[in-house]
């Protein structure tokens, strides 16, 4: 590979010194050529390393060299037009893939490579800021231009922007690489650099990137380095923050369906550097701003920058807050913004309003995607242009007919209902008709006229009775009617049908309205043809009839049927169809030339910068979701019931109209509202000051329909974009030139509305139901004024609240004495509060406080105790504190600004709950020891070995938790039958103080275990007692456990008696059931005999823990006596009860030393081992009040 170099070859020649006449010396002569030569590459780096080697100096040259080339080779950038090459752009998404289309990868990956490359060139310029590149993941970052993120984050409406703001960082590179080329200079550069060669290029074509490239270095004092360096450096900064500063969409501060304001701001279009244009609103603008232009900011002056959000940077200069007030000649272009995403009607009316305020040489056309044009509002004025001629020929038809009609009219009042000729006092009718069509006509008392007029109140508000026009007898349908005339009392029978024409005739004239704009053909062709299907039948009736007036009182046949006949033969149908469906034909190619895609295709030069130059057609796009199932249109008179809410609230004077046409309706005090139309289905709008527009579509016209304006309106399903909402603007263009139509230039004036108004409640409502209210007035011409007793007198109306009562009728008039609708005032009740009585919860820690809310406006806030709560409409509040303590209560309801009320609440001490277990209640029974003792002390129990087998205890936890089951371990059954079992003798004087020690001890081991399972809250939950003798003669275990628990205890106890005959004792206790003891021993005889006895828990005592002041309750208040006998003949002994007969008491017997030593039952025996005195003693219990009665004897044995 070769490197082209110039190379200066210097050859010296000596010149000849001696010549005849003079010998001097004549030094050199030097001959210099300039060769151009071929050197290899790798010999080339070799003088370029030697070069690079010489110091500081020639590395400053050789890194400029290399800076410029890569500064010459920057990539150049060029943004393809929107739609070149030329597509049918018909729906909304063909818009958006039109753009989509631009923004494809390999473009936006070029401009993220060309902005990493220009950054690479001016490193050593940009370095000491930028010390790396902030463009090294653009790539990634500008993914979603081209991914589908756009459309996947809902930012589509937005496409236009997008494209736009590729299209600023293009003007931005362009402009910082133009001015990087100037930004070139080296002072004293090294002159060793290329003492004899200069570096051209590289020898192959193609492959030069000018780093074989000698650059000629300019002194900074030609090239004013510095200025240059610190511009080149502003605009790098400019570059960097419209990279990260794009905000789509713009964050203004407004809220999903809040106005964004329409601006029109003063730019410039065509070869200006991007420095000198606008800034656009959907960059943040701190700090772009500063570095906008260099020139301002170098003068201190970036504050003067004109854009969108101006007032983000300048809220002082009125010239760049509102720079329409100012001369425009040095700008050729208006930057337009704001109005993507809002209804298309409002934009047109703010853009309007500021080309007649600001005078602005332009036009605005606004264009609806997709193919049905149907629903397009037409332009005003269009019939003094379109439908001159139609107007014409509608009104030459209709006065004729009118007058016809009129005439039969007029006969049908004169026909005399009595013999001979009318006579009195002529009257003025009130028909409408008469009145216009003949003001002087008058007619006689005595004639159908005045059967009519006495019944004209009852005939103007009865329901229109449709015919069924080719039945037999279409009068048929009208019977209701004819009925009706009947029943007033007042009408003959044989003029009834007088009435009846009267009647279809009325009817059919109100179907005539003045203009052709209009007329509701289908309502019209209706009413004719039942008129004319009347006129037929009747015409064929009086056919029959015998000619001439048959006598007083009667119809004269021949006139009758001769009027009928002119009727019949009128034939105005056909004509006045004719009209209307040509004036329909002018209507649809009007619209059509309104569907973008028919507009883009009659003026091509349709181009997109985001605004318009002055002295041209700016073109703002609407979507229109034709994709949605509409239902084929149907004429006839319809009324639209329907409701404005928002979250559910009614909204007061909100303004509905129906899309295109110029009537609407005011909602009243509870949101509602009517509509009349003549065909289903509409577009209803909604337009409330400060909220966006909402549109629905209505199809039916028989339910009450609720518009919500609280919400996004969804999109018809299958859209590729759900979210966009017909009516909604999605782009904008313009065109170079006024936009004109065949007839004169079409003025986009939408019809001027009459004055109306909105209000809202600026206050809280009093005592007295007044409140100040805010009347904003909507349309019109300011200043206006304001009636609240029907028009007496009038108020001048103010920017500030007036007062106003509840129920008040208001309405307002502008400066040119128009008046608006009336509306009701209806306030917010008044708001007021009633805190009820504390309610303590049950573990008496807090309590809380009903508030009863009345009036005002829901949601309602209370705030107390540091806690906020939000109470919904019909729900009553509530407010709670700490025991012991009081405090403030605040309620705010949801008005603007917020009506308030405060109470405050006295401490108040609730009673402390209780936690443990069935709520407190807890039962304490005696149960009989397992072993008894007996007064002879000779009496002992030997080698007593006690062991505890079983203890559970069940039931629920404190504070009514979980139920706990609590079964003692083997280890914990060890250590209580440890504690419990004696390991010896028992002798009687000491069987107290044995048992007293160890049961007690127990007892705390018992609730050791069981407050693990249970938890310290649940208190003791069972206690154990030893009571000696506690049951004359028997010692008692008592038991205390609560009363929803459960236990179940098995003790075994082995001992032997004096004669040391062994014995085995089972003693089962468990809760609410008894006790069951069974004892199993070897006789005398050397058999083993088992004896058994069960008793209730007996004396059982009801404690409250959680009151211990509640005194006990004894549940034995009614004591049984009981007697013991003894028979020595069998030998038995007995016991007898004082009861009533038939009772059979559990009985518990215990012999000393007998065999059994235990027994059951009213009668019991056993065998005593040798004669003497022993003790003999029996418990019975009644099981229903568990009273315990015990009988003791001593009995005396002989051999």
């Amino acid at each position: 590979e070769k490197i082209l170099i110039l190379f200066l070859e210097c050859l010296a020649k000596d010149n000849k010194n001696c010549e005849p006449n003079n010998c001097d010396d004549k030094g050199k002569a030097i001959t210099a050529t300039v060769r151009p030569l071929l050197i290899r590459k790798r010999d080339m780096d070799k003088i370029q390393d030697k070069v690079r080697s010489l110091g500081p100096s020639a590395e400053q040259y050789l890194d400029m060299a290399l800076s410029d080339a890569m500064r010459f080779n920057l990539p150049e950038l060029r943004l393809r037009r929107f739609n070149v090459e030329a597509t049918a752009l018909i729906h909304t998404e063909d818009i958006f893939n039109a753009y989509q289309a631009i923004l494809a990868p390999p473009f936006v990956n070029s401009v993220a490579d060309a902005l990493s490359a220009a950054y690479q060139a001016f490193r050593p310029v940009l370095m000491e800021e930028f010390g790396t590149d902030p463009f090294t993941n653009l790539r990634n970052t500008w993914a979603y231009l081209h991914n589908g993120g756009i459309v996947s984050q809902q930012r589509y409406i937005y496409y236009q922007y997008f494209y736009d703001y590729l299209d600023d960082i293009i003007q931005a590179y362009r402009e910082f690489r133009e001015k990087g080329l100037e930004a070139m200079g080296l002072c004293c550069p090294d002159e060793r650099l290329f003492p004899r060669h200069l570096m051209l290029s590289r020898a192959l074509p193609g492959e030069n990137d000018g780093s074989y490239r000698h650059f000629f270095a300019p002194s900074p004092l030609f090239s004013r380095f510095h200025g240059t360096f610190s511009m080149l450096l502003l605009l790098f900064r400019r570059l960097v923050a419209m990279v990260n500063n794009l905000e789509l969409p713009p964050g203004l501060g407004t809220g999903p369906n809040t106005m964004t304001p329409i601006k029109a701001i003063p730019s410039k279009l065509g070869p200006y550097v991007l420095s000198e244009k606008a800034i656009p609103y959907y960059y943040l603008p701190n700090p772009l701003y500063r570095f906008w232009d260099h020139q301002k900011s170098r003068q201190n002056k970036a504050q003067h920058n004109l854009g969108y959000r101006a007032n983000s940077w300048n809220n002082t200069d009125d010239f760049v807050l509102n720079p329409l007030r100012y001369d425009l000649e040095p700008n050729n272009f208006l930057r337009i913004e704001g109005h993507i995403g809002q209804p298309f009607t409002s934009v047109m009316n703010v853009l309007l309003s500021l080309k007649n305020r600001y005078r602005l040489p332009i036009e605005v056309v606004a264009l609806k995607t997709g193919r049905a044009s149907g629903n397009i509002p037409l332009p005003q004025g269009l019939e003094d242009c379109q439908f001159q001629d139609l107007e014409a020929l509608y009104d030459s038809l209709k006065e004729e007919l009118l007058c016809n009609l009129c005439e039969a009219v007029q006969y049908f009042y004169n026909t005399p209902t009595q013999d001979g000729q009318p006579t009195g006092v002529q009257l003025r009718p009130n028909l409408p008709l008469l009145v216009n069509c003949a003001p002087n006509y008058q007619y006689r008392p005595g004639t159908v006229g005045e059967l009519y007029e006495r019944n004209l109140s009852l005939l103007s508000t009865f329901p229109y009775p449709d015919l069924n026009q080719n039945a037999p007898n279409p009068v048929a349908g009208a019977y209701n009617l004819l009925l009706l005339i009947l029943q007033s009392g007042n009408v003959p029978s044989t003029f009834i049908y007088h009435i009846l024409y009267i009647y279809y005739i009325v009817k059919l004239s109100e179907t005539l309205p003045p203009n052709l704009s209009q007329l509701n053909f289908a309502d019209f062709e209706n009413k004719y043809e039942d008129l004319m299907a009347i006129v037929r039948q009747i015409n064929n009736i009086l056919q029959l009839q015998t000619p001439g007036n048959t006598g007083p009182g009667q119809l004269d046949v021949d006139e009758l049927s001769d009027q009928l006949d002119h009727l019949l033969y009128t034939c105005k149908l056909d004509p006045i169809r004719s009209v209307h469906v040509e004036y329909q034909r002018r209507l649809q190619e009007i619209r059509d030339k309104l569907l973008f895609y028919r507009f883009a295709q009659q003026h091509p030069g349709l181009q997109h910068k985001a605004g318009v130059p002055l002295g041209g057609t700016f073109c703002i796009v609407y979507h229109d979701a034709e994709r949605e199932e509409i239902p084929p249109t149907v004429e006839g008179s319809f009324v639209i019931s329907g409701r404005v809410v928002s979250d559910g609230e009614p909204i007061i004077g909100a303004s509905v109209s129906v899309v295109g046409a110029s009537f609407g309706a005011t909602t009243n005090i509870n949101g509602q509202f009517q509509l009349y139309v003549n065909q289903l289905p509409v577009r209803v709008g909604v337009a409330l000051a400060g909220i966006r527009n909402r549109e629905w579509l209505i199809t039916t016209a028989n339910i009450t329909h609720e518009l919500d304006i609280s919400g996004e309106i969804a999109g018809p399903v299958g859209q590729p974009f759900p979210e966009l909402r017909p009516g909604q603007v999605i782009a904008d263009f313009y065109l170079p030139y006024l936009c004109c139509s065949d007839c004169q230039p079409v003025q986009f004036v939408l019809p001027k509305p009459p004055p109306g108004f909105a209000w809202r409640q600026a206050g809280c409502t009093t005592p007295n139901n007044t409140a100040p209210v805010i009347i904003t007035p909507e349309g019109g011409t300011a200043p206006y004024q304001y009636t609240t007793d029907a028009g007496q007198s009038w108020q001048n109306l103010g920017d500030g609240p007036i007062d106003i009562a509840d129920g008040a009728s208001i309405r307002i008039r502008d400066a040119e004495g128009t008046e608006s609708g009336t509306q009701q005032i209806g306030l917010v009740p008044f708001f007021n509060i009633d805190p009820g009585g504390p309610v303590c919860n049950e573990e008496g820690t807090q309590f809380t406080v009903p508030i009863i809310i009345v009036g005002g406006k829901p949601p309602y806030t209370v705030i107390a105790n540091d806690t906020v709560t939000t109470v919904q409409e019909g729900e009553e509040g509530a407010v709670t504190f700490p025991s012991g303590t009081g405090g403030e209560v605040i309620v705010q309801d949801s008005s603007d600004p917020a009506c308030e009320r405060r109470a405050v609440i006295e401490p108040h001490d609730c009673p402390q709950a209780c936690l443990l277990p069935c709520a407190g209640l807890a039962m304490d029974c005696g149960y009989l020891l397992w072993l008894q003792p007996f007064k002879n002390e000779d009496t002992f129990y030997m080698n007593v070995d006690l062991a505890v087998r079983r203890f559970r205890v069940s039931g629920e936890n404190a504070n009514g938790g979980s139920m706990v089951n609590s079964n003692f371990t083997s280890e914990q059954l060890r250590e209580l039958t440890r504690i419990l079992n004696p390991a010896g003798d028992i002798t009687m004087p000491n069987f107290h103080q044995e048992w007293q020690v160890r049961i007690g001890a127990a007892n705390d081991f018992i609730n050791q275990v069981l407050a693990e399972d249970f938890g310290p809250q649940a208190g003791a939950v069972m206690k154990w007692e030893y009571v000696p003798e506690g049951l004359n003669g028997f010692s008692v275990l008592r038991i205390e456990a609560y009363a929803c628990h459960t236990f179940d205890i098995q003790i075994i106890v082995n001992y032997r008696d004096r004669y040391e005959r062994p014995y085995r004792r089972q003693v089962r206790y468990t809760s609410n059931v008894g006790t069951t003891t069974e004892v199993s021993y070897t006789g005398l005889d050397g058999n083993q005999l088992n004896a058994s006895s069960k008793i209730p828990a007996f004396n059982c005592i009801r404690r409250d823990r959680c009151n211990p002041n509640t005194p006990e309750e004894p549940l034995c208040t009614d004591p049984v006596a009981l007697e013991m006998a003894y028979d020595s003949a069998f030998p038995q002994l007995f016991v007898s009860i004082s009861s009533p007969s038939g009772l059979d008491y559990p009985v518990h017997w215990e012999f000393e030393l007998g065999s059994p030593p235990i027994g059951s039952g009213l009668n019991s025996n056993t065998d005593l081992p040798e004669p003497g005195i022993y003790e003999v003693k029996a418990v019975a219990v009644n099981p229903e009040n568990t009273c315990a009665s015990v009988a003791r004897e001593n009995i005396t044995t002989q051999q």
